[in-house]
């Protein structure tokens, strides 16, 4: 809203106020609050341009008071060029499209929001390019001729007919806005539809609108830095910061973030990007190849959402933290390649952590995998480098713990082909380069000595904090544990044992040393002598710290008996 007024910050009308003093006093009261108390439209500072921008021009016009239609004053500010600044916090309606047409096929405009709302109305105009839904109302339309706009229709026809700058290419971003937020009132509104030219948007918040930009007929270097895709009090809940329906190349998305269920991208034939340090929001990849996506924090998967979804791409995801789902089937990442496309899927994990988060208030809960591959083409391949697992109770968010893990499915042959892949090596890869689906190493595996491996070492268990999460097994029960290692070679340890009586939390937090890593852990739990629940747990690191809450072991089902092995039974060979 626009700074409010002398009398209304006062409650007393001025001219009330100067009508009781003497003229000399009235002259002098006004002549200081001239000089000391500027007017609303220059109550914000101009920002200082960067090197090589125009100078900066405060579009002191615009009114921020959510009614009235700033389209064509913007379009005025705009088509002067240069670095335009709103007049600073406001609601700033917008209900008539703004082109960005220039003669200038290199010009750029940088639009600072200053800290301003800009509002789209109900009357903006759609554009059929927009295919994921038509609907669509854009308010920023750069490198389109404002010709193309049919108000009657409420359409803007975006075409190489329309581009701006013919058949020139154009400036790498006509548009950079900044430092503001853009809101769609939960309606499926856009910011900035660009037509074949990139765009620059940094600290921008989207509330409650379908997208926050995309662009047709290609672009180069559309950049997306510090922005924040937020619900709002709308019913939108697809939202993403960006939407591409046509190839670009350049992409950088920085330092970004959506609430739990919105997507900060949906990429589609995009050529070449770099998703950086970013927190939460969905990722969905389509055609897409040369993405990396590095340095980022995925807790969107704790709302049971699968953070990315990968079709037809190459993608590297490095150094990045996936939280496990908390509903047993949700993968962090799918894979879904069509078998009868031409194109697959190369997915590669360096470096990154699987995180089991147990929740206190649930710890009971089985966990998704880190990457379910739901559909294969022959040349569909995911590749892993160092990746692990680790535990987060909520109650110390800030320290992890290596824990079992990390855990890939898949449908079909793909499922059976990935069972056993932390028995592999740190490294490996599954594809069906040899005719058939397997696993293979790509990491040097530790030499095996003679015969089967020693047994792991079984701390204490104690019964789980109440912030760690509680669980289900009955309180004051004695429970027994055995732990064994089994080797790559298939070959089965000595198993050992420890007991712990149980508390109210209805958890029991173990810690096992496995003699080498990676390989798998068996694990049994029974009352007494005998084992009455099993489960076999992958483990990447050698000292594992689990948490038992009846149902599940870190997020892992029990089964019912022994097992194909029985602890009580010394192994052969």
């Amino acid at each position: 809203m626009s700074a409010p007024r002398a009398s209304d910050r006062t409650g007393v009308p001025r001219r009330a106020v100067l009508g009781g003093l003497g003229a000399a006093a009235a002259a002098l009261l006004t002549a200081c609050t001239r000089a000391g108390a500027p007017e609303p439209t220059s109550a914000v500072p101009t920002p200082t341009p960067t090197p090589g921008e125009a100078p900066a021009r405060l579009a002191a016009d615009l009114v921020g008071d959510g009614t009235t239609d700033n389209g064509p004053a913007l379009q005025r500010h705009l088509d002067a060029g240069g670095h335009v600044v709103l007049p600073g916090p406001g609601d700033y309606l917008v209900d008539t499209p703004v082109f960005l047409d220039g003669g200038d096929p290199h010009a750029r405009v940088v639009l600072d929001l200053a800290g301003g709302t800009l509002v789209a109305g109900d009357h903006l105009p759609t554009s059929e390019v927009f295919r994921p839904d038509p609907t669509t109302r854009w308010l920023l339309w750069p490198n389109t001729l404002r010709s193309a706009w049919d108000a009657g229709a409420g359409t803007v026809d975006v075409a190489v007919g329309t581009r701006a700058t013919g058949d020139a290419v154009g400036a790498l971003q006509t548009l950079a806005v900044r430092d503001g937020t853009f809101d769609g009132r939960g309606t499926a509104a856009g910011l900035v539809l660009a037509h074949r030219t990139g765009t620059e948007l940094t600290n921008i918040t989207m509330v409650g609108a379908r997208a926050l930009v995309t662009w047709h007929d290609y672009s180069d270097g559309t950049r997306l830095t510090g922005c924040h895709a937020r619900h709002g009090e709308g019913e939108r809940r697809d939202g993403a910061l960006l939407e591409q329906v046509a190839p670009g190349d350049g992409l950088v998305i920085s330092g970004c973030k959506a609430d739990a269920g919105l997507f900060t991208a949906r990429l589609r034939r995009c050529r070449g990007a770099v998703v950086d340090a970013n927190v939460t929001g969905r990722l969905e990849l389509d055609r897409c190849s040369g993405v990396l996506v590095q340095g980022g924090h995925q807790e969107c998967s704790i709302g049971d959402h699968t953070a990315v979804v990968v079709r037809r791409s190459q993608v590297t995801f490095r150094q990045t933290a996936f939280y496990c789902a908390r509903d047993g089937s949700t993968p962090a990442i799918l894979v879904d390649d069509d078998p009868a496309e031409p194109d697959a899927s190369q997915v590669r994990l360096d470096a990154c952590i699987e995180v089991h988060l147990h929740d206190a208030r649930d710890a009971d809960a089985a966990h998704g995998p880190l990457l379910h591959v739901a559909s294969a083409h022959d040349l569909t391949e995911v590749r892993a480098e160092d990746v692990r697992a680790v535990s987060v109770d909520t109650a110390d968010p800030g320290t992890w713990v290596g824990t079992a893990g990390p855990r890939l499915t898949g449908a079909g042959p793909v499922g059976e082909a990935v069972q056993g892949v932390a028995l592999v090596a740190r490294g490996f890869t599954v594809s069906r380069r040899t005719g058939t689906w397997g696993a293979e190493a790509t990491s040097a595996t530790a030499v095996a000595a003679p015969g089967a491996p020693p047994a792991p070492t079984l701390a204490k268990p104690a019964p789980a904090d109440g912030r760690d999460g509680r669980g289900s097994l009955r309180a004051r029960r004695e429970h027994t544990y055995w732990a064994a290692v089994r080797d790559a070679d298939g070959r089965v340890s000595p198993a050992a044992r420890t007991t712990v009586r149980t508390t109210a939390t209805g958890a029991v937090r173990l810690t096992v040393t496995l003699p080498a890593a990676p390989a798998a852990l068996l694990l049994w739990r029974g009352e007494g002598d005998r084992p009455g629940r099993h489960t076999d747990l992958p483990c990447a690191v050698r000292q594992v710290r689990l948490l038992d809450a009846g149902e599940h072991v870190e997020g892992v089902g029990w089964s019912d008996g022994v097992g194909p092995v029985d602890p009580t039974t010394p192994p052969t060979g």
